[in-house]
């Protein structure tokens, strides 16, 4: 490295001795010099205490700095800004406006399957429930469907009735708002357990017509409204033996005691154990051996 440091004539006449003893004295400050520019180039200055081997552009730096933080402000937009934005302020938005637009009293099911399909809102209402658009579920391991499911078609939960595409049909809708009368009448313990749980045990395809003659589904479409007709025969399944086991099963259900926890262990061991295929054993009528008969 060649050296900043220069070393000066007398200007004037000294005594040999003198001089050597100075020309020595700025060979040294000279090796100091050197040396740290070699090690911290950024503090070296020459004898006048100017930095003479740090020549920057101005312009440059400032173009340096200035794509740096653009590339920065870049990454935070892509990264941080716009995800927050897109999963978390977008969808809570949404939400807001849902529940501000929520209309309880709303008894025509096309306006909620209306707000599902053509205004894609994750809640709606109907007949003083608040309807949940149920999403669609999909997990997959190396390209290959493990879990698609819609979480269920529709429910009733008190006042929530979770609506998945599959349910978005007028007599579904009106069913779970008959559900919700039963709630509303029996209560939350009675209802959950002596109509929701036979309900989710039944085996029977939510399709099919037996399906809604069980006791704890008849009544729920009496109360909704909704006539079904069986596609085999043609009929109603609004048979009088399926309306009263629907009402002695209903009436048992809102007048099996509680008084106690031995009470509801029994009301919940019963009630868990009923399907479509045990309850005609269960409530003596032999609805469909006469029917056969």
């Amino acid at each position: 490295m060649k050296s900043a440091c220069l070393i000066p004539s007398p200007t004037h006449h000294w005594h040999k001795g003198i001089e050597k003893i100075w020309k020595t004295s700025k060979k040294l400050q000279c090796r100091q010099q050197e040396q740290l520019q070699r090690n911290r180039p950024l503090d070296l200055v020459d004898l006048d205490g100017r930095h003479p081997i740090i020549n920057i552009d101005t312009e440059e730096l400032r173009r340096v700095l200035r794509a740096g933080a653009d590339a920065v402000g870049d990454f935070v937009q892509n990264n941080i800004v716009e995800p927050i934005r897109t999963h978390v302020v977008e969808p809570i938005a949404g939400i807001v406006d849902d529940v501000r637009n929520i209309d309880l009293g709303n008894t025509d099911p096309q306006v909620v399957i209306d707000d599902f399909e053509n205004h894609n809102r994750l809640l709606s209402g109907f007949n003083g429930q608040v309807v949940i658009n149920m999403p669609l579920v999909e997990f997959s391991l190396r390209n290959v469907p493990i879990i698609r499911d819609h979480l269920g078609r529709a429910g009733s939960l008190g006042p929530i009735m979770p609506l998945s595409r599959g349910g978005r049909t007028h007599n579904t809708i009106w069913h779970e708002s008959g559900h919700f009368s039963e709630f509303q009448f029996l209560g939350p313990l009675r209802y959950f357990v002596g109509i929701g749980l036979p309900s989710k045990n039944s085996t029977l395809p939510s399709g099919d017509i037996r399906y809604f003659q069980q006791p704890w589904e008849i009544i729920a479409d009496i109360l909704g409204g909704v006539d079904r007709v069986d596609p085999a025969s043609g009929l109603s399944h609004f048979t009088m033996p399926y309306i009263l086991r629907g009402l002695r099963y209903f009436d048992f259900v809102n007048n099996v005691p509680l008084n106690n926890p031995f009470q509801i262990y029994f009301f919940i061991r019963v009630s868990s154990e009923l399907n479509h295929e045990n309850i005609e054993t269960v409530m003596g009528d032999g609805i469909t051996r006469k029917q056969q008969g």
